[in-house]
């Protein structure tokens, strides 16, 4: 027997679940959202919003210290690393406390713990304290967003860390080795580089940024070379050996022959991957893809038509907005009303230096369920 019911319970608390959760709220459904960590997901957390408070921080950084070329002379400037994380942090803090204030004052109740899937209208919750709770919904909602992809010849270690460390770096090292050129690997290539750090880019396809158009990833990758970055293009990261004095040795292989590059930090940045195990899924007849993606069909239904996907686990292009977006149809279907994906373009975003903006669809592989 379910301890709690509802309209509909949405797992997991990012752009795509607290925005889901809060429309329920205002469409009058009973809804819960249920997060294990902290509201905000990967976006706010970790990801885009502290990212990008770490981009103008470092534009700001290079401004500083090259103004007198616009007659704008600044003397004694100096970075404090542990200031410039506390105020990322404290605006980390605003927001997420400003999305728990939206969940609650839309009637969206906050449930703390890990979901687990067992039907196609109930999901067990266990508390951090192991406690086991049974609720059951009318509609459950798969809001689990996405993970780091770790590679096995670069466990995450000392000295080795993914996008969610090195947005809370307090020291800048001094060389930096990123491994993947991609929007997560060079928006935060470029943060340390600005900061002081000498970088080193090692990707693995021929070019920078994959699937953005050449012509503008050229202008990134001459602007960082200027700066004093080495780009690998073509290249593979094969290991690498701690030295004595905790430096890291590591090896690449490009053009066929082997290097090593001695770093003081390495960025593993080689993408996403969905948060779609360990739900209980498969046993309650979810289809996932060969990727780990849900797929969905316009409404945002899953193969079992009392579930739903949006956001990361539910297929490309892993961006808040479009979460936010599928959140908002998904809401609608389960209070009734008429609404359903029709995607024309979805505009991105890459804040690297210079910015790249682009627009559309064809370069994200479907996860459409047919």
């Amino acid at each position: 027997m379910a301890n709690r019911s509802y309209d509909a319970v949405v797992i997991g608390g990012g752009p795509g679940g607290y925005s889901c959760a809060i429309r329920l709220g205002q469409l009058k459904q009973k809804v819960a959202c249920v997060e294990k960590e902290e509201v905000g997901g990967v976006c706010l957390n970790w990801g885009c919003i502290p990212s990008k408070a770490l981009i103008a921080a470092s534009h700001l950084y290079e401004k500083a210290q090259h103004g007198a070329t616009m007659g704008i002379k600044v003397s004694n400037i100096e970075l404090d690393v542990n200031a410039m994380q506390d105020w990322k942090g404290g605006i980390v803090k605003k927001l997420t406390g400003g999305v728990r204030g939206l969940l609650k004052g839309n009637g969206a109740e906050l449930i703390a713990g890990t979901a687990l899937v067992t039907g196609p209208n109930t999901i067990e919750v266990t508390s951090a304290e192991g406690k086991k709770e049974t609720i059951e919904a009318k509609a459950i909602v798969l809001a689990t967003g996405s993970s780091t992809i770790e590679i096995p010849a670069f466990k995450f270690a000392k000295g080795v860390i993914g996008a969610k460390e090195a947005v809370s770096l307090r020291e800048v090292p001094k060389r930096m080795l990123v491994i993947g050129g991609g929007v997560i690997g060079l928006e935060l290539g470029c943060v340390y580089q600005k900061l002081g750090s000498v970088i080193t880019v090692v990707e693995m396809t021929p070019t920078l940024l994959p699937g953005t158009d050449p012509d503008c990833t050229a202008v990134v990758e001459r602007r960082m070379v200027k700066l004093g970055a080495k780009i690998f293009k073509s290249a593979k990261a094969m290991g690498y050996e701690t030295q004595k004095d905790g430096s890291l040795a590591v090896r690449i292989e490009v053009g066929g022959k082997q290097e090593t590059i001695e770093t003081d930090c390495v960025l593993v940045a080689v993408g996403m991957r969905p948060n779609s195990k360990g739900l209980g899924l498969e046993k309650v007849g979810v289809k996932i893809d060969e990727r780990g993606f849900v797929p969905t069909d316009k409404f945002g239904r899953t193969s079992v038509p009392s579930i739903y996907a949006i956001g990361d686990v539910s297929g490309p292009p892993l961006l808040a907005h479009k979460a936010s977006k599928e959140a908002e149809i998904v809401a609608e279907v389960i209070a009734g009303h008429k609404a359903a994906k029709d995607w024309v373009a979805i505009a991105a975003a890459t804040f690297t230096d210079p910015e790249i903006a682009s627009v559309g669809t064809k370069r994200f592989r479907s996860t459409q369920l047919t």
